[in-house]
């Protein structure tokens, strides 16, 4: 008899333990409300139960979040559960449509399920500017999102903001179209010779949306884009004769503006004044190909966008060369930099991260001269003074350029040097135990890297006593004892690396997947006053686990599943795993509890089971 219950126990841990690890099934959920006030529904996660997911609402590509954990009681004979609501009120939208997107988190993968999406729009104001003249600007403008309530307009002049007022005169001609009359205005104010931007004020977001303009667009020339200077000219005809200010854009990054001010002589004939020109130093382009744009940009407008006068891919081309030998004795190679042609380019060696020398690479190479078009670029460095040992070695070729990358490296590398070696000897629940070391450092230890899934942990020292590698290193103190970090569900992959005690790569001494389990267990009553059930993690079997109460979403103090449940022993090898909860006393009402066990290794809980309970 206790054979077959045993053997039923197994099939249900087992099953148990694939629906919560494998089934890794997607949120699902439900958008019941979408417009400009608010958005609400529910999302669920079958694999998390009772867990609250975080719900992403993006507007026009920019996120906000919600928690589903708001009580909707008419889930309960849906999904078993009941606090898995959301409401988000929706921010002021400006004037245009509106791209709307609701995502449910799942909170083990990362994954978003689109629970839907949508475009709301809100109308741009109405108007029209029937009069601009030296003393008065006349119109009318209408917002259909308020349709009783006069909007406010704003003039800026020369590109200064002017302080909003309220379109509210009268203009009875608007009454069959509108059903009133006070959206109209009548400005008055000196307005001769400036440069204008009318805007209507949107009611529900504030935003300026233009409604007229007589500003005069700024151009101008871009005359040399070669890499090393941009030069050229830029006019504002609003502002004849000031400086316009222009911005050199490279590689989508905007500069800094600066007045076109230079003095261009050939310009006064045409646009009556000469202090208009401009020219910019690019020497500090890193070596590769670069897009560079000018901008002119209009100071005497509100509304205007900058103007792009002239855009060109340039190139800066970078040394090149090669190192063809070296050892204990010698660097031997060629070094080439195009901007300098047949003249010969400046080669830097450095010995152990310290400088070493510099030598010309004008050697012949006659093998270059196909290639090239001249040969005098080879180089020979004697690196006889060396004392013997492992050294780690680069060299260098100067870019002709005042470039942000004044060297670029041709050799980086080590002589003499040995690879480090070790071991991952073992990944228990809570550690990673093994070796490392370098022949290179000699008796010291060596630092170790510890990578989960691809990512850095931390560094580690490798000094642990390891009596048993004296015979084989020669010195014991090399061992290493990592307390195991804190795992995802599911497979995954530990890395050690050995670093290299002469600053070179670490390298790869061994690697390991590692399972983390979800704790298991049942919720197997809860009345109005006890909850009973049991949980255990099954990566740390024989350690009881924590676990956590639920009522009504609310979490209960943390405690310990670590009762006698002599039925657990024939299938999880101890019986310390049980739970006998008392509740807090419960008023008159329908309660939702549900059991949560804490996972030993990443400390989250995951959801074991959830039950109505009615209090009369």
């Amino acid at each position: 008899m206790m054979r077959r219950i045993a053997k039923n126990y197994r099939r249900y841990l087992l099953e148990t333990l694939e629906s919560r690890v494998l089934l890794d099934a997607a949120p699902v959920g439900v958008v019941d409300v979408l417009d400009r006030n608010v958005i609400s529904g529910w999302a669920y996660d079958p694999d998390e139960g009772a867990t609250a997911l975080t719900i992403e609402i993006t507007i026009d590509n920019e996120t906000a979040t919600a928690t589903a954990d708001q009580l909707r009681s008419d889930l309960a004979a849906v999904i078993g559960t009941r606090y898995h609501g959301f409401s988000f009120a929706m921010p002021t939208l400006g004037p245009g449509n509106h791209n709307i997107t609701v995502e449910a988190v799942d909170p083990i993968t990362n994954e978003r399920t689109t629970l839907r999406t949508a475009t709301i729009a809100n109308p741009a104001p109405l108007f029209s500017v029937d009069l601009v003249n030296a003393t008065k600007i006349q119109g009318w403008v209408f917002d259909s999102d308020t349709p009783s309530t006069a909007r406010q307009i704003r003039v800026d002049l020369n590109g200064v903001q002017g302080s909003p007022v309220t379109a509210n005169a009268s203009r009875p001609d608007l009454v069959p179209f509108f059903g009133g009359a006070n959206f109209g205005f009548d400005l008055t104010g000196s307005y001769a010779g400036k440069t204008i931007d009318l805007y209507s004020i949107d009611g529900p977001s504030g935003e300026a949306s233009l409604m007229y303009t007589n500003n005069k667009a700024v151009f101008g020339v871009v005359d040399v884009n070669n890499g090393s200077i941009v030069s050229g000219w830029a006019y504002d005809p609003d502002n004849p004769t000031a400086a316009v200010k222009v911005r050199v854009d490279i590689d989508g990054v905007a500069g800094t503006p600066f007045d076109a001010n230079a003095t261009r002589n050939d310009l006064t004939p045409i646009i009556g004044s000469a202090n208009h020109g401009f020219s910019v130093n690019l020497s500090t382009l890193a070596p590769g190909q670069h897009t560079v744009a000018v901008y002119v940009l209009d100071a005497t407008s509100s509304s205007a966008t900058p103007k792009l006068i002239g855009q060109a891919v340039v190139q800066n081309r970078p040394p090149v060369g090669n190192v063809d030998i070296v050892n204990a004795t010698q660097i031997k190679g060629w070094a080439y930099e195009p901007d300098l042609g047949a003249s010969a380019a400046t080669v830097n060696v450095y010995v152990d991260d310290f400088f070493y020398t510099t030598v010309q690479a004008n050697q012949a190479r006659p093998d270059l001269l196909a290639g090239l078009g001249s040969q005098f670029h080879g180089f020979t460095v004697d690196l006889s003074s060396l004392p013997a040992g492992s050294h780690s070695i680069t060299v260098t070729v100067e870019d002709d350029r005042n470039s942000s990358q004044d060297e670029i490296v041709l050799f980086d590398d080590f002589i003499n040097n040995q690879t480090p070696i070790g071991v991952i000897d073992v990944v228990t629940g809570t550690s990673i135990l093994g070796w490392a070391h370098d022949f290179d450092a000699g008796s010291n230890p060596t630092d170790v890297d510890l990578y989960v899934n691809g990512e850095y942990i931390n560094k580690y020292s490798a000094n642990v006593t390891r009596n048993d590698l004296t015979a084989v290193l020669g010195s014991a103190n090399h061992g290493f004892n990592i307390a195991l970090p804190p795992l995802k569900f599911g497979e995954n992959l530990i890395e050690i690396y050995a670093s290299e005690s002469q600053g070179n790569v670490s390298s790869l001494i061994g690697s390991k997947t590692v399972v983390n389990n979800r704790p298991i267990g049942a919720l197997d009553t809860a009345t109005a006053t006890t909850v009973v059930g049991w949980a255990a993690d099954p990566d740390t079997l024989g350690t009881s686990v924590n676990v956590k109460v639920y009522i009504n979403n609310v979490p209960q103090t943390l405690t310990v599943a670590n009762a006698a449940r002599s039925d657990l022993t024939p299938v999880l090898g101890s019986p310390n795993y049980g739970i006998t909860y008392t509740l807090p006393t419960l008023t008159s009402g329908t309660y939702e509890i549900s059991l949560y066990a804490q996972d030993s290794n990443n400390t989250q809980l995951v959801w074991i089971g959830s039950k109505v309970v009615v209090v009369a």
